[in-house]
């Protein structure tokens, strides 16, 4: 509740730089792990492609076939 006398937007200034200070901050973390991400990158996706050909070669992950009798088996 606001006090008798109190001007309204004093406080404006003070709130403003606070903010201004944790947009930074939160800028300054964003960069620092993009900078983390972006070395590893390429690693990753060299990772990542043999681990999808691995789980292509045995089937990993494919839905499961349904033989004639309705029973479920791998392929």
């Amino acid at each position: 509740m606001r006090q008798p006398g109190c001007k309204p937007g004093a406080n404006d200034q003070t709130m403003f730089s606070i903010a201004k200070v944790d947009q930074r901050h939160e800028q300054l973390v964003r960069e620092f792990a993009m900078r983390i991400v972006l070395r590893r990158w390429a690693e990753f996706d060299v990772v990542w492609e043999a681990a999808n050909r691995l789980c292509d070669s045995y089937g990993i992950g494919k839905p499961k076939i349904e033989d004639q009798r309705g029973n479920a088996t791998t392929p």
